[in-house]
């Protein structure tokens, strides 16, 4: 049974290490809103709309450095992350698997996992800090015209259905 359990809890630490590398659609309805993400702002977000923001080549600096600071603690993170993946995977593949190990080993990953999270939010919170109130009205604006599924100008999810034959939705529209 300990072994079950210890393979159930590596497969969800995988699933939420590989969920972390997937893009968020903060604003779909298939996906629960997370209340303090839809508060602030991402990097991609902020890039993809500086012309509009009107940013100042202060702001656009202390944003970069941001980035640039964050992205080399990820790397690190991810580094250990995988290193200890392998190790839990080794030690749930015995047949007497050394529990006492074990849990060390979910403990770094936990740890490392709660390292990423912190960094990711830190960086959301000094990109939100470098904007000023009518650029952050303004790309909340710019970011809630999105398309329901795959973001601003991407394949909805009806695209997708159409795109496997089922035609349904469209003539219904017209």
């Amino acid at each position: 049974m300990k072994k079950f359990t210890l393979i159930a809890l590596l497969f969800c630490m995988a699933w939420g290490v590989h969920a972390q590398q997937i893009a968020y659609v903060s604003d779909s309805p298939l996906m629960r809103k997370n209340p303090i993400e839809s508060k602030l702002f991402k990097l991609e977000d902020v890039m993809k709309h500086q012309k509009a923001l009107n940013l100042s080549k202060t702001q656009k600096d202390n944003i970069i450095k941001a980035h640039q600071e964050a992205q080399m603690e990820f790397a690190k993170w991810q580094w250990d992350l995988q290193a200890s993946t392998e190790e839990m995977s080794e030690l749930v593949s015995s047949t007497k698997i050394d529990e006492t190990k074990a849990m060390q080993t979910l403990e770094r990953m936990i740890d490392l996992e709660r390292n990423i999270k912190r960094t990711q939010l830190g960086l959301m919170i000094k990109i939100k800090n470098q904007l000023n109130k009518e650029q952050q009205e303004k790309l909340r604006e710019l970011t809630s015209s999105r398309s329901y599924f795959f973001g601003e100008g991407g394949t909805t999810i009806r695209g997708l259905r159409n795109t496997r034959g089922n035609d349904r939705d469209d003539k219904k529209e017209k």
